[in-house]
């Protein structure tokens, strides 16, 4: 299997199993599955340009958080990482640790390999919190040899995990405005305080190379084979050293990198067994359940709708819209205002609200130059659909 390759035309800036998976899948707008083709296409073909071109002995990862502003930052702790091969052979890991992601950077983890000669390609890899201070992880690029893949946030959003949109622009060479798109990233925590419900993730990353057509309309039709484990799966609990699972046997691929039998993709995998087994399937729990089959508990729902209440993103993006961010049940963030659909998303009480007109209120809006809820007092409730006018102030607004 051949990765993609350094002559490519794309540059990156600023870097179910089950019937129910499938089904609620199948419910998103089809534009979310194309816009997120797209952002796979851009990020594989842009990897050589962010991944350093020397030969390093082991696996290349680079990580890529969220946020490029000061103000207001989806980074954290420098995460963890292990991969694996094709067979599920680990071939090295690299402990996370405290130090920060500051401000979006991306982080480069050399993942030293154990043993240095005749070792394969590293197929499948994990990603865990290395702190305590949650991470909002926007893409993964990896690079072995001449092989280099890439991984998106917008797949673990489709896939059900915890997601917020990120001002980290890919676009091709020249500046093509058609041509730009912003990931999704997905959070990932430790310690659990803000309501978050994955500690790490961990994907067979090779098939998140949509070079081939076949796989691209695959995973437009079916995009339960992309959301399934072990192609990617989203850990309530994980640490580095923890088992992931795998295909077994591995999956065969036909013309176009499409899969040569569905049935063998839809199968929950096989657990590695040189390590840790997770902590779920040591309990002999149902340890099949994606994350959009795991239910928010009452006490989580109230720790993200608190979540960075005092911060204000505004967002021109056409890739942003406040609707999809305050309707989808598994984003958690910061309140939104949609410049390209004149539209603010109150993510505490998630609702969506009108932008006011020219200044006036006749009824519940927001007011995006004074960053306010208007339309009556404290208490007052919005004369169209009755809805309770929150109060909103802000110490932070961010503008991407």
């Amino acid at each position: 299997m051949t990765g993609l390759r350094a002559n490519s035309s794309i540059d990156l800036v600023e870097m179910s199993r089950s019937t129910e998976v499938a089904a609620s899948i199948a419910r998103r707008d089809v534009l979310g599955i194309v816009g997120l083709l797209l952002g796979l296409a851009m990020v594989g073909m842009a990897i050589p340009a962010f991944i350093p071109q020397k030969e390093p002995v082991g696996t290349l990862v680079k990580v890529g958080t969220g946020s490029l502003r000061e103000k207001y930052s989806s980074s954290g702790n420098i995460p963890g990482v292990s991969v694996w091969s094709v067979h599920g052979k680990r071939l090295g890991h690299a402990v996370g640790t405290k130090k920060r992601v500051y401000n979006g950077s991306p982080v480069d983890i050399l993942v030293k390999h154990y043993h240095e000669l005749g070792q394969p390609l590293a197929e499948y890899i994990s990603i865990t919190n290395g702190g305590i201070d949650a991470i909002c992880v926007a893409y993964i690029g990896m690079k072995w040899n001449n092989d280099v893949y890439g991984w998106i946030g917008d797949v673990g959003g489709i896939c059900g995990a915890d997601w917020y949109y990120t001002d980290t622009v890919l676009k091709s060479k020249g500046g093509t405005p058609t041509a730009q798109f912003n990931p999704k990233c997905i959070w990932i925590d430790r310690d659990r305080s803000s309501g978050f419900r994955t500690q790490g993730i961990s994907m067979h990353i090779t098939d998140f190379d949509v070079s081939g057509e076949g796989r691209k309309m695959q995973y437009a039709k079916y995009p339960e084979t992309m959301c399934s484990r072990p192609r990617f799966h989203a850990y309530e609990y994980m640490k580095t050293e923890d088992d992931i699972y795998i295909f077994d046997p591995p999956l065969e691929y036909g013309p176009g990198l499409v899969d040569k039998d569905i049935r063998k993709v839809l199968v929950g995998g096989k657990l590695t067994e040189d390590g840790r087994r997770p902590y779920r399937a040591r309990r002999n729990d149902d340890y099949y359940r994606m994350p959009r089959s795991r239910p928010i508990s009452r006490r989580q729902q109230k720790l993200r709708s608190q979540f960075k209440r005092e911060v204000l993103v505004v967002s021109g993006s056409p890739y942003h819209k406040a609707e999809e961010l305050c309707q989808s049940r598994t984003s958690v963030g910061p309140d939104f205002v949609s410049l390209s659909d004149n539209l603010f998303c109150d993510m505490e009480h998630r609702e969506v609200w009108p932008f006011s007109n020219n200044g006036t209120a006749t009824h519940g809006c927001f007011d995006v130059e004074e960053r306010t809820m208007k339309g009556g007092a404290i208490g007052a409730r919005d004369s169209i659909s009755g809805r309770a006018i929150p109060r909103k102030s802000y110490r932070t607004v961010t503008n991407w």
